[in-house]
């Protein structure tokens, strides 16, 4: 089984070691190539792909998302796959929620704006 790791804190056990080992400060390190040894190390990491949570191969933000939509439309579980299966209103139900966002989004620019 795979351990699935934060990029963000390999990078910065990284920055530690080179901070150790290296010649150059951080700063020299970015803007010269090469300097650092262990710069290959970053390469690698940069060319790892993200792991992204997933549940049987659905993304669980994905997943999350449709959970809250479900939820909003008072939707007990025994009618989601009812509904999952009624493409028309799956396309209903994520139109509303998109008209209702983006309602909101216009509505906080046109504060900012009168501010």
């Amino acid at each position: 089984m795979a351990e699935y790791i934060d990029r963000q804190a390999v990078n910065d056990a990284l920055d530690k070691t080179c901070d150790i080992v290296c010649q150059y400060s951080k700063k020299q390190r970015y803007a010269m190539c090469g300097a650092c040894p262990l710069g290959s190390a970053y390469d690698a990491i940069e060319n790892v792909p993200s792991v992204h949570p997933t549940l049987y191969g659905y993304n669980i933000e994905h997943l999350e998302l449709i959970a809250r939509v479900l939820q909003k439309e008072d939707l007990p579980p025994e009618r989601v796959t009812e509904a999952l299966t009624d493409i028309g209103r799956i396309v209903a139900i994520v139109t509303d929620e998109f008209k209702e966002t983006l309602q909101r989004a216009v509505q906080n620019i046109e504060w900012r704006t009168n501010e």
